[in-house]
């Protein structure tokens, strides 16, 4: 039995929105001061990344994330 989650750059969205929601979900539940952090740490990972474009998804991450909201607390 072969499954397929991408197919070149598309990814099947019945595999992704769930795990997506999933994320948000625990993301949701960390307390400020770890959401902090965490955006923080993916940062520091950007800064080493060598490929130019991972590097500018990783520095949208928190953003896109939510990470640095200041109307969750």
């Amino acid at each position: 039995m072969t499954s397929t989650v991408a197919d070149g750059e598309d990814v099947d969205p019945d595999v992704c929105v769930p795990w997506f929601e999933d994320v948000v979900s625990k993301l949701n539940a960390l307390s400020p001061d770890d959401r902090l952090r965490l955006a923080q740490v993916i940062r520091e990972v950007a800064d080493r990344e060598p490929d130019g474009r991972r590097q500018a998804a990783l520095l949208e991450t928190p953003d896109h994330l939510g990470l640095e909201d200041s109307d969750d607390e």
